[in-house]
């Protein structure tokens, strides 16, 4: 089937002696598109039902964020409202999934495995059993793999750091990119929101300054800075805060993978010298 804003349905019948047929199974609003992880703690996860975060016919989520069932596996319209659990993929999540369908006419499914409140190393993977379902990464690789969608996504957006401070940081987030790259095989893009001073572990501002230069060390990674965006209570944002930032994320991916012509001034200003 084709990638593109047309639904398709499936009906598979046996026929017996006497050409009698049996209707054994019916799958219906079947797509083909492209797929987005999302990972993080709070800001990766939460929605406050800001423009755009109902759902949307082609805009999909496979399982319930962070479920720890392993028969959690169906198919479902994805959310931006809500705070977790369901099929909920955060409200910028569900803007970036909205704008992806709207200016490339093509359905998106994104994962996201966001849990609020956790430090980088809850987000670690059980290298002995990666799809433990008790864990954050397995419970999220677990919906990759059943979904079939693992080999396929082509980028992870990554927001979390506020319950952090840069003890250990850079050896968390080089161990944790090393297995998105094994287990995600596809992954062109990893984009790192830089979090801004205030919530949980204080100013954070030697974790913020390694956020701005992970991309002096990968060449897969591209920052970004929300630190203009308006709504942010000192922590979290509104409604209105997070589709900002669905905004611009949208714009750097479609920049990326869709061969998009908006490139001026859609990237985060980053500091080239600095001198007395």
């Amino acid at each position: 089937i084709s990638a593109m804003l047309t639904e398709y349905n499936f009906t598979v019948k046996l026929r017996g002696k006497g050409g009698k047929d049996s209707i054994i199974a019916m799958r219906d609003s079947i797509l083909c598109g492209d797929v987005l992880l999302v990972n993080g703690q709070s800001n990766s996860i939460f929605g406050h039902g800001g423009n755009g975060a109902g759902q949307h016919q082609f805009c999909r989520t496979f399982g319930f964020n962070f479920s720890q069932n392993q028969r959690d596996t169906l198919w479902a319209l994805a959310s931006g409202v809500g705070s977790g659990g369901g099929p909920h993929i955060g409200a910028w999540g569900m803007r970036i999934a909205r704008l992806y369908v709207e200016q490339t006419a093509v359905p998106i499914c994104i994962i996201n495995g966001g849990v609020g409140g956790t430090a980088i190393q809850l987000h670690q993977r059980n290298d002995a059993a990666p799809m433990t379902l008790s864990t954050i990464y397995g419970s999220m690789l677990y919906r990759a793999k059943k979904s079939n969608l693992a080999a396929h996504a082509r980028a992870l957006m990554w927001y979390q750091g506020e319950s952090n401070t840069i003890t250990n940081y850079a050896d968390n987030f080089r161990a944790l990119r090393q297995d998105w790259l094994e287990d995600y095989p596809n992954l062109q893009k990893i984009y790192v929101v830089q979090i801004r001073p205030g919530c949980a572990a204080g100013p954070h501002r030697e974790l913020r300054e390694l956020q701005r230069t992970l991309l002096d060390s990968f060449p897969d990674i591209v920052t970004y800075s929300p630190m203009g965006v308006a709504g942010h209570d000192g922590c979290h944002y509104s409604g209105a805060g997070y589709d900002t930032i669905g905004v611009q994320l949208f714009r750097l991916l479609a920049r990326d993978f869709s061969g998009s012509p908006d490139t001026t001034d859609i990237g985060s200003p980053n500091i080239k010298q600095a001198f007395f």
